[in-house]
């Protein structure tokens, strides 16, 4: 086939004219991919929300449990583990309410601000380059009657 009858057919195909479609070397210029799912921007700010998990009595710091920070202004959550301290930290977050969620086997799940297991826990509210610093949990352990009789 020749390259005219090629390029012909592209600009039919194409929609669009010749000199368009093809180069003067004869080649066609490279097309631009679009991704096929776009992503919500990063949203990058100036505050950060750190604090300690201990056990239930406040005597030890529990390393290795789940925190989830869940807010609107995130798009996604964001998770991390506590380090040998217990201690976690996020930073970079814009302005907005953050409802944070501790979680480790063994332990009962709490959300920052619950009193009790099965209450609602409470929002953080943060402010453009505020840091909190006392998002704090102390984590009961679970536990379990067994018996027969």
């Amino acid at each position: 086939m020749s390259l005219l009858l090629t390029t012909a057919l592209l600009s039919m195909v194409l929609g669009a004219p010749v000199a368009q479609v093809v180069s003067s070397s004869g080649t066609m210029p490279p097309q631009q991919v679009q991704p096929r799912d776009p992503t919500a921007p990063v949203i990058k700010g100036t505050g950060a929300i750190k604090g300690k998990v201990t056990t239930a009595d406040g005597r030890r710091p529990i390393r290795r449990v789940q925190i989830s920070l869940a807010a609107p202004e995130l798009g996604e959550n964001k998770t991390m583990s506590t380090n040998a301290q217990g201690i976690f930290e996020f930073t970079e977050l814009p302005a907005g309410r953050y409802m944070l969620t501790a979680t480790r086997g063994g332990y009962v799940r709490l959300s920052h601000g619950q009193q009790r297991p099965g209450e609602p826990g409470r929002p953080i509210p943060l402010t453009d380059g505020q840091t909190v610093s006392n998002a704090d949990f102390a984590l009961p352990r679970t536990s379990a009657l067994v018996g027969r009789i």
